[in-house]
């Protein structure tokens, strides 16, 4: 995309109090009374997920548009004015102005650049301006929000109606999610993506919620949703895990919510929260309920194989084969020794207590079935207790213990969706 500066427009319906400069300029309306102003930071390369999804592995990353011809960055109204010629506004009071676009000096550094650097290599991180003409009308009919931001509370909406034209400057809101949203409620919809990516779909699932453009979105947004889930949700906790959380809790789905809320409760340990960026409007109830219940399985899981511990470690002996009381009491013995030993060496023994610090629980219900527990050879105790087995049952208690993990499986079923969305939904 070109840089455009709003001076070189010959456009007498500019307002003169909107900036002049800016790196990128969409027009949407070119009656438009609202400049929304926005900043591109540096792509990022997204993280290798090593989250496993049903579908195809590699899952694509590509935005689909309807129709084949790629629609323009800025719309040039077809006027011969002069163009404008009114410095712009200096910048309100604790408000950092977006840079603007400069011809390049190659022996000057840009004001426009912040250098970070490490022990290794130093990167240079440019910022863009990127500057949205649109209606004050379609933006007030579609987002709630804005409805407010453009009243007579606010300083945007008293100098929309002082002036007829205001700007509003929206920090860190993504210039291309937005502008996704932007062409929908302005009845742009050729120029919509029909499928885009799950990265795209959390970006357009915070601004939505922000927003609450929730109604006019719908039909894209069911499109968007069904493409993606075709190709698999996440089966193991990881930020793709995350994103379906926040993209079915915005977009109302309610199956594959308390899908993705079981993944991560069967997966996360007790820093869940951390791994949640501040930008993703999780409401804090959700990550509460996720961290009870896997803190509950934790507990429950332990419980199974400390109950087993304490009943052979009573006075009555358990084992059922026929044969001497001394045989039995080895018996019991051999089985709970290997119980103890088998939970001592998955950490589980002695008892722990919450949080439960870097437990998970699907990969601690894996360890207490991969424990071995040895019972005495029913064929060779009349010979002595020369030789074990763990391949068996040990008396029902593999068996005892692989029931009640299915059953702790089968309880974490995710979370209810209607019980955690807003009133306003």
């Amino acid at each position: 995309m070109s840089s455009v500066q709003a001076a070189d427009i010959p456009d007498p319906t500019w307002p003169e109090t909107w900036p002049r400069t800016a790196d990128e300029i969409h027009v949407f309306d070119i009656q438009g009374d609202v400049l929304l102003k926005l900043v591109r930071h540096p792509d990022e390369p997204e993280l290798e997920s090593e989250c496993s999804s049903v579908g195809e592995e590699d899952r694509p990353q590509v935005e689909e548009v309807f129709d084949e011809t790629p629609p323009a960055s800025v719309d040039v109204p077809d006027a011969e004015a002069p163009p404008l010629s009114t410095p712009p506004p200096p910048p309100p009071p604790n408000e950092e102005p977006a840079p603007a676009v400069q011809e390049p000096d190659e022996n000057a550094q840009r004001d426009d650049v912040s250098v970070h650097s490490d022990d290794s290599a130093s990167s240079v991180d440019i910022l863009t301006d990127v500057h949205m003409r649109v209606s004050s009308k379609h933006l007030i009919l579609a987002s709630p929000t804005f409805r407010s931001m453009l009243g007579p509370n606010f300083e945007e909406g008293q100098r929309l109606r002082i002036e007829g034209s205001t700007d509003i400057a929206l920090g860190d809101d993504d210039p291309d999610a937005f502008e996704i949203l932007l062409n929908i409620i302005h009845g742009l919809t050729r120029k919509v993506p029909r499928s885009v990516s799950l990265d795209m779909l959390t970006k357009l699932s915070v601004l939505v919620n922000y927003y609450q453009m929730h109604e006019v979105v719908e039909l894209f947004s069911d499109t968007w949703i069904d493409n993606l889930a075709r190709e698999g949700l996440p089966l193991s906790y990881c930020p793709e895990a995350i994103s379906w959380l926040l993209i079915t809790w915005v977009f109302h789905k309610p199956l594959e919510f308390r899908e993705a809320s079981r993944v991560i409760e069967l997966g996360c340990d007790e820093t869940l929260e951390d791994d949640f960026d501040e930008s993703l409007p999780i409401p804090p109830p959700v990550l509460a309920v996720m961290l009870a219940h896997r803190a509950a399985a934790i507990e429950g899981a332990m419980l199974i194989v400390h109950d087993i511990i304490a009943r052979y470690s009573g006075p009555d002996i358990l084992c059922p084969v026929v044969w001497d009381q001394n045989n039995k009491l080895a018996c019991d013995s051999l089985l709970l020794g290997s119980l103890i030993k088998g939970s001592a060496a998955i950490g589980i023994y002695p008892k722990l207590y919450a949080p439960y610090h870097g437990i998970v629980f699907k990969d601690l219900a894996a360890q207490i079935r991969e424990m071995k527990v040895f019972d005495a050879l029913h064929d060779v105790c009349n010979h002595g207790l020369g030789r074990y087995q763990s391949c068996s049952d040990a008396h029902g208690v593999k068996s005892s213990i692989e029931v009640s993990m299915n059953a702790l499986e089968c309880a974490m079923a995710g979370l209810n969706l209607e019980e955690f969305l807003p009133q306003l939904m």
